[in-house]
């Protein structure tokens, strides 16, 4: 027996992680007043372009919105309370 994943099948497995995660960074970023990639990734514990990635989500959802150019980006809540 032989199982296929496809990219959209393993990202949609791991949604509930990433829930999880863009809840702890968008949480951060409200008492904090911003959040850098950087500590983002920190905080959850993976790579940059992991959190760059749940970042940008984030930005789509209208949550956050990006300040600064891209060495000195930080993401700020765009609404508060969620």
């Amino acid at each position: 027996m032989h199982v296929r994943f496809t990219r959209s099948e393993a990202v949609a497995a791991g949604s509930a992680g990433s829930d999880m995660n863009q809840a702890l960074i968008l949480r951060y970023a409200g008492e904090h007043g911003g959040i850098t990639t950087a500590a983002a990734a920190q905080l959850i514990g993976e790579k940059d372009y992991t959190a760059r990635r749940l970042l940008n989500a984030l930005v789509d959802k209208g949550f956050l919105e990006k300040v600064g150019g891209r060495k000195e980006r930080v993401y700020k809540v765009a609404r508060w309370p969620y």
